[in-house]
């Protein structure tokens, strides 16, 4: 990652901090140090990166917000470039199941 790059992350992760909502957060290796296992048949296959870079999470950042559309907000402030997508999902947890 880009040394600018480094920075501007770094300082949406303050926001996140100083907001009180970041739980966790981390950039990933580029795909091209990882792999996949994907299953198919009842049998796993191992697939070595790199992996088109519209089907790639290159990190991540887990807040805790009042709704889905503060979240929503929060991604909106992400620091990326254009093209670039922030998913975002609730996670589960043991009440849901």
């Amino acid at each position: 990652m880009p040394k600018f790059m480094l920075q501007v992350r770094s300082n949406q992760d303050t926001d996140l901090v100083d907001a009180g909502i970041l739980l966790s957060g981390n950039a990933l290796y580029p795909s091209s140090q990882g792999a996949r296992v994907s299953f198919a048949g009842g049998k796993p296959a191992t697939t070595q990166g790199p992996f088109p870079t519209d089907s790639v999470i290159s990190g991540y950042w887990i807040i805790q917000t009042n709704d889905l559309q503060e979240a929503l907000d929060w991604a909106s402030k992400a620091p990326l470039k254009d093209g670039a997508a922030v998913e975002v999902r609730q996670i589960l947890g043991a009440d849901d199941f």
